[in-house]
């Protein structure tokens, strides 16, 4: 079967950009979910439209693959328009672009935009950039609403203050240490490769404090997908059997899980109160479904309106409790939802 990689893609005032107003295809009224793809989004199996991120605003971001299969970036709200652009200096050819990786409250969006090598960006809400590279590959994931980035540079860690300073860090140890996202307070969450190539958590305080995790249950591979302003991370946990989702709670303490009739789970976002967003699939169907997990440890899983056989992606939940994904329909085809509060 094919596994899911939650990790998968993948100068200053410059802009590249369209506005440009699209048609929200999801349902009917009373339906918890709005589907819909970016203008210019390749209508080809393994292609289409993938969102990233959501804000509390309701505000997302991603990317979306064209007939030539370069990438561009999208910001928008799902029911109105989207505002498609480019970061200066992308490439233009197969393979290359600019991928939107987080957006905070502002709208401030990072990612990474791609020629011959990655470069990161941060893309203001005026549409303003700035773009920068640390080393051979500059890969941001993750920004506060103090416009904080964090990413990897080739195999350590970094963080960018919105003055432009970076500071480089590294677990002690590892051989690749990857942050993934940083909370308004600063504390930041990400997983490191050992040289035996097992992967570990990591949470780095404001202070540059690291503490390491493994997750208990035998599991000898973690990696991280995010983390609320609590300081809880979420993520997905293997031991070459099979995959959970897990959460870490800000204490120390786990919670180890995957939704009733599914083998296999995948944590894949977090909001502030806890609630959970990711995927898994049941037994015998092997098509990927998503849920949301209440704080409680409810699960509801759910797919959007045309999801087809491989199935439902979620990345992210706001702290309003809308979250967003992307699915494949019956071509394998790639289309972003977002799913309401309350479902």
């Amino acid at each position: 079967m094919r596994k899911f990689d939650l990790h998968t893609p993948a100068f200053r005032f410059g802009i590249i950009g369209i506005v440009l107003a699209f048609a929200a295809s999801g349902a009917q009224a009373g339906s918890p979910f709005v589907t819909f793809d970016a203008p210019g989004a390749s209508t080809q199996a393994g292609y289409g439209t993938f969102p990233a991120a959501i804000n509390g605003k309701n505000v997302i971001t991603g990317q979306f693959i064209d007939n030539s299969v370069v990438y561009h970036g999208f910001i928008g709200v799902a029911t109105g328009t989207l505002t498609t652009f480019d970061a200066p200096g992308a490439g233009t050819s197969s393979n290359e672009g600019t991928v939107p990786t987080a957006i905070n409250l502002s709208g401030t969006v990072t990612g990474n935009y791609i020629d011959s090598h990655s470069h990161g960006f941060v893309r203001h809400s005026d549409g303003s950039f700035e773009t920068f590279s640390i080393a051979t590959d500059t890969n941001p994931r993750g920004i506060n609403d103090r416009g904080v980035v964090v990413g990897q540079a080739d195999r350590i860690g970094f963080l960018r203050r919105a003055t432009g300073i970076i500071k480089t860090f590294s677990v002690a140890g590892a051989s690749t240490t990857l942050p993934v996202a940083i909370n308004n307070n600063g504390v930041i969450a990400g997983y490191y490769y050992d040289s035996s190539d097992l992967t570990h958590g990591f949470v780095r305080a404001h202070d540059g404090t690291m503490t390491t995790f493994d997750v208990p249950g035998g599991f000898d591979h973690v990696t991280v997908a995010g983390i609320n302003s609590a300081g809880d991370v979420v993520g997905t946990a293997n031991n070459n059997a099979a995959y959970l989702a897990f959460v870490r709670k800000h204490d120390g303490t786990f919670a180890v899980f995957n939704p009733s009739g599914c083998p296999e789970a995948f944590g894949a976002g977090i909001s502030f109160d806890g609630t959970v967003v990711g995927n898994c699939y049941i037994n015998g169907d092997f098509v990927y479904h998503g849920f949301t997990r209440k704080p409680d440890g409810t699960t509801t899983m759910y797919d959007p309106p045309g999801a087809g056989t491989f199935g439902t992606f979620p990345k992210s939940v706001a702290a309003n409790g809308k979250s967003i994904g992307y699915f494949t329909d019956g071509a394998d085809i790639y289309h972003g939802y977002r799913l309401n509060a309350g479902h």
